[in-house]
């Protein structure tokens, strides 16, 4: 099992180092609308901006009408959120089903993909198609409130940017995911594993974002795991992310030698060597990892990566 689990580990290296070094240019998916497919990563092709308002320090002033524009905004997004994901879990409930029925009747892989996946059923076409609907309504609902972002210039404090005090930057704290576009940020519950859940604690005055993943199940030898990044402030709303470790905490019977497992991944320069030195310098430089803030405030946090995915998470209370 513990070469098992080394490999898993080993897989989720690869994956995070791929994340890291597969984004876009920093002005290639910077502020564009937001796809209207889910099936795709979301795009963005024009600049988002902010309508001029005045603003003290941080924090917009805001008229009593556009606070209530804002709110019910805001309520419409965490609610189209929820719908989401119990939308999502309604497909991977009908997977599940359609899984166990050609089990049960016997169809071997190959003939399930014959009949064109799991997705061959009418059930599961009427859902699938259910949860795009969704989707694209939550990301026209956050795109919507990003043009209410309360806050003018979210990086100021984080490590001291902008000569603000990090106690002033309201990215600190705890967070849960409510919605998500990236794949590698969803995780489908199994009878192994259980269900994910997956939160995010900021450190502001260190400059380090921690990706926790916790899986309820008691069969899985992996019980979580947590991804470091050190997050690089680039400008007001933009933050340079350099994933750096994997730390996976296992069920073992000697979890003084077994029970952690840590994966230390290399800077961005020192990929970018490797493949110089493996290309014979026609290699070109790993583009940086990005986050740009698009809407912040003391309860939600909406942002997009440099492939364009969008987050929506909460403030844990």
């Amino acid at each position: 099992s513990m070469r098992r689990e080394s490999l898993l580990g080993l897989c989720l290296l690869g994956t995070f180092v791929c994340s890291a070094t597969a984004f876009t240019t920093p002005g290639a998916c910077v502020g564009t609308p937001w796809s209207s497919k889910l099936a795709v990563c979301p795009t963005w092709s024009r600049a988002v901006t902010l309508p001029p308002r005045k603003f003290s320090g941080l924090q917009m002033t805001a008229s009593a009408d556009e606070n209530t524009a804002r709110n019910m905004a805001k309520k419409a997004l965490i609610e189209s959120c929820d719908e989401f994901r119990a939308a999502q879990l309604k497909l991977w409930a009908a997977e599940a089903d359609a899984e166990a029925a050609l089990k049960a009747a016997g169809k071997q892989t190959a003939e399930k993909d014959r009949l064109g996946g799991l997705f061959g059923a009418e059930s599961l076409g009427t859902v699938r198609m259910e949860i795009g609907e969704i989707g694209n309504k939550t990301l026209a609902l956050a795109e919507k409130l990003s043009t209410f972002n309360p806050t003018s210039e979210p990086v100021n404090g984080w490590m001291g940017y902008g000569d603000v005090n990090a106690s002033e930057c309201m990215l600190n704290g705890k967070w849960k995911k409510l919605f998500t576009t990236a794949a590698d940020a969803t995780f489908k519950p199994s009878e192994r594993r259980g269900n994910a859940i997956v939160e995010q604690e900021v450190d502001v005055k260190g400059g380090v974002f921690t990706n926790i993943i916790r899986f309820d199940g008691t069969k899985n030898k992996v019980k979580e795991f947590h991804v470091k990044i050190r997050g690089i402030p680039d400008s007001k709303d933009t933050i340079t992310l350099d994933f750096r470790r994997i730390t996976l905490f296992r069920r073992s019977k000697l979890p003084f030698l077994f029970g952690k497992v840590v994966f230390y991944l290399p800077p961005r320069f020192i990929i970018n060597a490797i493949a110089k030195w493996g290309s014979r310098g026609k290699a070109e430089s790993a583009p940086r990892a990005q986050l740009q803030l698009l809407y912040l405030d003391h309860e939600l946090w909406v942002h997009k990566t440099g492939e364009g995915n969008v987050f929506v998470q909460k403030r844990m209370s």
